[in-house]
């Protein structure tokens, strides 16, 4: 399952909706919010103009300053409008978890097919070299007939398209194993 595109996709969608319903029941809590600042800054004080200095003081002041804020949101009523998205979220949810499961269904599906036109196709591969057989050894017999002078050329005109249509249909029939073997693959994800 892992290996098919809409698979994954499926779940993915699935997660997304699991990741909305926990949103949507978050925000029946409280939100707390916090936010905090630290600053420092220096001021230069320029003495030149006092008598008390003689050689143009400069005073210096460091100030370190922080902040701390806490605020707490919380919608009481709302209209049930929290609710219905809640709601909505969940409905989403179980649409999406049975998305997935149909199309595990369908995968599940598609691989029985091409594994029973597998079979199919290979019992119809023996069949077809049973009739190549068959006809073969018609057309050996009726060319011995009509060597000996018993048959016609109608009959070995006839055993030979007989022996070509059988070597057609064992050809057709090896195609449409590849062609199953092509779709299983494809249904199992390796292609």
């Amino acid at each position: 399952l892992n290996r098919r595109a809409e698979y994954r996709q499926a779940k993915l969608r699935a997660q997304g909706a699991e990741a909305r319903v926990r949103q949507t029941y978050r925000d029946f809590f409280p939100n707390l919010l916090g936010v905090g600042s630290v600053g420092a800054g220096r001021t230069d004080t320029d003495f030149q103009g006092s008598s008390s200095v003689q050689s143009g003081g400069v005073s210096s002041t460091e100030t370190r300053d922080w902040q701390i804020g806490l605020e707490l949101r919380w919608s009481i009523f709302d209209g049930g409008n929290k609710i219905a998205r809640y709601k909505e979220e969940k409905a989403n949810l179980e649409a999406a978890q049975a998305a997935v499961r149909d199309t595990e269904l369908q995968i599940w599906q598609q691989v029985e097919q091409a594994h029973v036109s597998l079979i199919e196709a290979e019992e119809r591969i023996g069949a077809a070299a049973k009739a190549v057989e068959s006809a073969q050894e018609n057309f050996r017999l009726g060319q011995g007939r009509f060597d000996a002078g018993v048959g016609t050329i109608i009959e070995l005109t006839d055993a030979q398209l007989a022996l070509t249509r059988a070597q057609s249909v064992e050809a057709q029939a090896l195609t449409d194993y590849r062609i199953a073997i092509a779709r299983l693959e494809r249904a199992l994800g390796r292609r």
